[in-house]
């Protein structure tokens, strides 16, 4: 990594959501190397796991959670953890995602598969940022990247 103030992260607390495989593992990696300790949390243990012992072999620290951002008592658990282990949140990077609906046309949707893409992109998205946001305004800082995808 360049050595370049802007994208020095040092002494912040970053949390990524499906830090179990994809952007959530590079998003990790990056912030690791710039300076952030992190908290992570995924459904898939193993994978996320695998995802923290990088951030650790990269010498930061990484508080690794199973949580599933569509409830809000693990979104709630996985805060009040984060919030025990490191004190803040700076920066959340939601990229919890999941790309079920395959519908090819408007009357053969899947609806059930709609709910639950909506459930975990959108509105899970929408529970954690409510959250971690509380704390962000609280000590007025803090950033909240919420990422899509074209699936």
């Amino acid at each position: 990594m360049a050595n370049n103030d802007l994208f020095d992260l040092s002494g912040q607390t970053a949390i990524v959501t499906g830090a179990s495989s994809g952007l959530g593992v590079t998003f990790c990696e990056a912030l690791a190397e710039a300076g952030a300790d992190l908290a992570v949390c995924a459904r898939r243990v193993e994978k996320m796991e695998e995802t923290a012992e990088m951030v650790r072999a990269l010498g930061r620290r990484c508080l690794a959670v199973k949580a599933d951002v569509t409830d809000p008592k693990q979104i709630d658990n996985f805060v009040d953890r984060v919030l025990a282990e490191y004190g803040k949140i700076d920066i959340l990077v939601n990229n919890a995602g999941v790309s079920l609906f395959e519908a090819k046309s408007a009357t053969d949707a899947d609806f059930d598969a709609f709910d639950a893409v909506m459930e975990t992109n959108v509105i899970g998205s929408a529970m954690l940022a409510h959250r971690v946001g509380k704390e962000m305004l609280a000590r007025g800082y803090g950033r909240v990247i919420n990422l899509s995808s074209v699936l």
